[in-house]
């Protein structure tokens, strides 16, 4: 899909990273490279903390990047997501 075809102009009052960044592709796959970096970093516990506050940061951008492509199950992915930030990751059996 061309990148100007998912740049979301209806709702301008939500904020996105691609807002600002020049239209290309490698902006849109070095931001979806740069979440799934992030998952998995998260799974494998390094840095938790800023993990789960990237991987929101992901998610917020990319829903508000392209609203059409997504149900309601991405709003309980952001509040997963949101939620994750503040578990006690210190915490070890």
């Amino acid at each position: 899909m061309p990148y100007r075809i998912t740049r979301n102009d209806l709702y301008t009052y939500e904020w996105s990273v691609f807002q600002y960044a020049p239209e290309s592709r490698l902006v849109l796959y070095g931001m979806y490279y740069l979440g799934l970096l992030n998952g998995v970093l998260l799974l494998l516990g390094i840095m938790p903390r800023v993990q789960a506050v990237m991987v929101f940061f992901f998610l917020h951008n990319l829903h508000n990047h392209n609203w059409v492509l997504w149900d309601k199950q991405e709003d309980m992915l952001r509040l997963w997501s949101f939620f994750i930030i503040f578990f006690p990751f210190t915490f070890f059996f």
